[in-house]
């Protein structure tokens, strides 16, 4: 037994359940101690400002060309690795189309269309009208976001 449990024996506490206090007070003490530890960060990827402005010019660029009518248009919005395409008419509400993962190639990127059923972006669902466009790049992604949501 250690120190203080010489020292409770002394003082004529029941030293075992007193002593099991104690083990159960260190061990919820080591816990909270390994809380405490830094926890290793997955570095988060983002893209480089450089290809956000590339992805932001070929939205224009396809909206200029593709779209028949001027109330039509793509807006897109880049969170951390990931391209959200939304769609709207009209200036009205944005609805979600896809997403685009970044790999660090824009002519080869993971590719999820929002499913409104779930109300998520599924990248397993590959049986929709428009999944022959899906190729990896942002215009095929808005051509098969056009032909599954128009």
């Amino acid at each position: 037994m250690g120190m203080i449990a010489n020292i409770i024996r002394k003082l004529g506490i029941k030293t075992k359940k007193t002593v099991q206090k104690i083990e159960k007070i260190k061990k919820a003490e080591k816990k909270r101690d390994m809380k405490k530890r830094p926890i290793k960060r997955v570095k988060k990827v983002i893209i480089p400002e450089h290809i956000q402005g590339q992805i932001i010019l070929r939205v224009d660029r396809f909206n200029q060309r593709k779209m028949s009518k001027r109330y039509e248009k793509y807006y897109v919005e880049i969170k951390g690795k990931f391209i959200y395409l939304m769609y709207a008419m009209g200036g009205g509400q944005l609805d979600p189309v896809c997403r685009l993962t970044y790999k660090g190639d824009l002519e080869n990127m993971d590719f999820a269309i929002y499913k409104y059923s779930t109300e998520k972006y599924d990248p397993n669902e590959y049986c929709f009208p428009g999944e022959e466009f899906v190729d990896g790049t942002l215009e095929g992604a808005m051509k098969a976001g056009m032909r599954a949501y128009r």
